[in-house]
């Protein structure tokens, strides 16, 4: 009838293994206050300990995962950053055309007629501003 109430197990430590010897010396000195027998104070011990090992087994667990989502994203936050500047790029060249659209429509015909040799010259002015703008950001970059 007592076997049915009950739990038998045996421990063995030995004094040649140090943390044998320590755990011995914790049974021998455990708070009697807090435990009234040595079995609830090994019974506590193996309980905490348990969930203890669990609880870090959980949290390394949680840091796989954050770490293998945050591998996986970088490459997913550049795919989406790329997508929406080149949204952004094709919104604004259109917003560009319209806007110069418009402002051609309110300026005089007389305006819009330029001088073939006017013309030629901008052309000059332009290549060399955009040599200049080149060879700015081609010694920016070292």
């Amino acid at each position: 009838m007592d076997n049915e109430k009950k739990y038998t197990t045996s421990l063995r430590l030995y004094k040649n293994r140090p943390v044998h010897a320590q755990a011995y010396r914790y049974l021998k000195d455990y708070n009697s206050d807090i435990f009234r027998t040595k079995d609830d104070f090994i019974a506590e011990a193996v309980v905490y300990f348990s969930k203890y090992l669990k609880q870090e087994e959980e949290e390394k667990r949680t840091e796989d995962v954050n770490r293998y989502f945050q591998e996986k994203n970088g490459p997913l936050i550049e795919v989406i950053r790329n997508a929406v500047f080149g949204e952004l790029t094709s919104q604004i060249a259109d917003l560009v055309k319209k806007s110069v659209r418009e402002a051609l429509q309110d300026l005089p015909p007389a305006a819009l007629e330029k001088n073939p040799s006017s013309e030629k010259m901008d052309e000059e002015n332009d290549t060399e501003k955009d040599l200049q703008f080149a060879q700015f950001y081609e010694f920016g970059d070292d």
